[in-house]
């Protein structure tokens, strides 16, 4: 495969995760790691955080920002370690009037990294597989596993979360169902 070629398949491969990629990822598409500064150099990539890179020619767009911050996250072996949770999912799922100034990232083991994000606030949630969605490709808590891990936080004020769980019972993001099942919740719905 030429090099253009190479380029070309990063690029539509980072299009799909808001023009950004990792510097793994980069490997994996045959673009060797000696050739990363040079792209850094000339312009073709920006680098958003350590091993996390954005093509210079594709649009921002308001995932952009998002998917560097999860691809911040992905493990050595090439995986998502992090969840969007709390605040941020709250957000996607369009929940509340409230606005975070920090996101909120879930793990369920012990991640290595250094230098995290300054806007990032790394949360210890211990999840199983019916606690996470999709969100255009980026992990993020439920919607009622959002709620209760709101409900039990000391940060978040009782009217937005009131407000919250309203909305996702009208919106039907939960049901009375998960009502029941997670009592802290069913005031808030009043």
């Amino acid at each position: 495969m030429s090099y253009s070629s190479k380029i070309k398949k990063i690029s539509q491969f980072a299009a799909q995760q808001g023009g950004c990629f990792t510097a793994q990822q980069a490997i994996d598409f045959g673009i060797v790691r000696n050739n990363h500064s040079y792209h850094l150099k000339v312009g073709n990539w920006i680098k958003e955080y350590r091993g996390v890179y954005r093509l210079a020619s594709l649009p921002v767009n308001e995932l952009t920002f998002y998917w560097a911050l999860y691809l911040w996250a992905y493990g050595q072996d090439g995986e998502p370690k992090g969840v969007f949770s709390h605040a941020t999912a709250l957000s996607f799922y369009g929940l509340s009037d409230y606005m975070s100034t920090e996101v909120y990232l879930s793990f369920s083991e012990r991640i290595r990294k250094t230098q995290t994000p300054k806007i990032l606030v790394l949360m210890r949630n211990d999840l199983i597989s019916s606690d996470i969605e999709l969100y255009e490709g980026m992990k993020v808590t439920s919607p009622i596993k959002t709620l209760v891990d709101l409900e039990k936080a000391d940060f978040f004020s009782t009217e937005f979360l009131s407000q919250a769980v309203k909305q996702a019972l009208n919106q039907g993001l939960i049901t009375k169902k998960h009502l029941f099942e997670h009592e802290v919740l069913a005031k808030w719905a009043l």
